[in-house]
């Protein structure tokens, strides 16, 4: 889980670990590829808004990684408006979900994204 903001991060958390999800977690873009590279994660709730590297640079490092280009990615992100949604898509999101947002919903596209066989890591 990439989140800069330490309220939102423990809450993403608390409902990840809820669910019997391991989540990793990194407050800015280039630290996310640092773990990930120590440790690869099978997704990745990524804010798009982040120091050092936003979102949109990180997804792009991540597709062109032969390790992390099939990683499902779940944005998570303030940026509400059509063209940071597709933005996000170009750069390789497989779900763009805005802020605020429901735990539920937050579970349901996680779900979706490891077909509910998942692994239980989350970066």
């Amino acid at each position: 889980m990439v989140e800069d903001d330490p309220a939102t991060s423990e809450f993403i958390a608390e409902v990840l670990e809820a669910e019997g999800f391991d989540a990793m977690r990194a407050l800015d873009g280039e630290s996310a590829l640092g773990v990930m590279a120590r440790r690869a994660p099978d997704a990745v709730v990524l804010d798009i808004c982040l120091p050092r590297m936003d979102g949109f640079s990180v997804l792009r490092s991540m597709r062109a990684d032969p390790e992390t280009r099939q990683t499902p990615v779940l944005t998570v992100t303030a940026l509400g408006d059509e063209e940071s949604a597709w933005r996000a898509w170009q750069a390789g999101c497989d779900f763009y979900l805005t802020k605020p947002f429901d735990p539920d919903e937050l579970l349901r596209a996680l779900g979706r994204l490891l077909s509910w066989n998942p692994p239980r890591r989350v970066a």
